[in-house]
């Protein structure tokens, strides 16, 4: 994850899912140091870039855990420990302002505008089309 730029993609069985990325993806990509993140879907391809304004969300988050980190992992931990990572990161992603969708098709049009306005990344969104063999 110490790598300038970083590449994964998603099981294509579900291609609504796999076109969208997940929350742990989005708050790794925060997280980390890279600065550079490619994601491969079932009909889609998407390159996040962090910008100056990413930035400011990076120290946000970083001033966020210096201050609940150990306090909120402990409560997790104690109340489900089973799913104590994806509560985490649900919480630290609805403290820098990520708000869910109202359902998930709008999810599925909306996130890479969600991406831009609210954590700053600069989003790219490519339409691939598997299977189909190009000369």
């Amino acid at each position: 994850m110490g790598k300038q730029c970083i590449f994964h993609s998603h099981p294509s069985k579900n291609p609504y899912l796999a076109d969208i990325p997940s929350l742990q993806d989005i708050h790794s990509f925060l997280y980390y140091r890279q600065l550079r993140a490619i994601t491969v879907g079932a009909t889609k391809l998407w390159v996040w870039d962090k910008t100056r304004a990413t930035m400011r969300t990076v120290r946000r988050m970083a001033s966020w855990m210096e201050k609940n980190h150990f306090r909120v992992v402990t409560h997790f931990m104690k109340t489900d420990f089973a799913s104590w990572q994806s509560n985490y990161v649900q919480k630290v992603m609805r403290d820098l302002g990520w708000k869910w969708p109202d359902s998930f098709g709008e999810l599925y049009i909306s996130w890479p505008k969600i991406l831009r306005t609210t954590l700053k990344f600069k989003v790219r969104v490519f339409v691939r089309e598997p299977g189909v063999n190009k000369r």
